[in-house]
């Protein structure tokens, strides 16, 4: 931004007036995207475990273990991007973020390739998850229902406008 302040948990990510302009890779925004952004040439294991190596940490193997197992992807983790669905694809995306400890996470969509069986254990895990650990959430969905069963709070929009 050009102007104005930024601040997540109490913390500056960016402050025009203070001289606070943190880069991209210390801001801790975990970003889902619609589509699953997986290394294709990385193990499930690696893809989950890039986040936190990027910060220079290693991944808690009990967090490790309780993400992959709640969001069914225990079983995947020698298998490449290539080899899986893409609802699969989108849980390895969401725990990757998970495991990074992020400060925020955006969540853009997240559910758009899980099956609805999955969809209804999957979004909650995540969601109290992200609240036990005290990481706000921002979820972009045209799901009204998910948004109505699951958003404390709720920004509609229409046309670029909020409504």
């Amino acid at each position: 931004p050009d102007e104005g302040r930024i601040r997540i948990s109490g913390i500056s990510l960016f402050d025009k007036a203070e001289g606070i302009d943190l880069k991209p890779e210390e801001r801790r925004i975990g970003m889902v995207f619609q589509d699953a952004r997986l290394f294709p040439h990385m193990r499930v294991a690696a893809n989950l475990a890039y986040g936190a190596k990027s910060r220079g940490n290693s991944v808690d193997p009990q967090a490790l273990d309780r993400v992959t197992k709640l969001l069914g992807i225990d079983h995947l983790l020698k298998r490449y991007p290539g080899r899986l669905s893409g609802g699969e694809k989108q849980r390895v995306s969401i725990g990757r973020v998970l495991l990074a400890s992020p400060r925020i996470m955006i969540l853009d969509e997240p559910m758009t390739s899980v099956d609805r069986e999955r969809r209804d254990v999957v979004l909650p895990f995540v969601l109290d998850y992200c609240s036990s650990a005290n990481i706000p959430v921002l979820l972009v969905s045209h799901d009204t229902a998910d948004v109505a069963r699951y958003c404390q709070k709720t920004i509609q929009m229409r046309d670029g406008k909020t409504l």
